[in-house]
């Protein structure tokens, strides 16, 4: 996941909050469609299932793993 072409895992800033090692939701889904050959919906239902259990976890509170349209 990490490298020149890995996905963009680093520290980030959202408002006054500073969030260590988190990546963005569209890029994510784009760099499993890329390197596993998932559909787009396939990386969505994948990632969901990670945050539910709790592997990884959304910066928005309660939010469901979608990228923005």
């Amino acid at each position: 996941m990490h490298g020149p072409d890995g996905l963009g895992i680093r520290d980030r800033r959202r408002g006054l909050k500073f969030h260590r090692q988190s990546w963005i939701v569209q890029e994510a889904v784009d760099w499993m469609v890329k390197h596993y050959g998932l559909t787009p919906s396939e990386a969505v239902r994948l990632s969901q299932r990670l945050v539910d259990r709790k592997l990884i976890y959304s910066l928005k509170c309660g939010a469901a793993f979608m990228p923005p349209n």
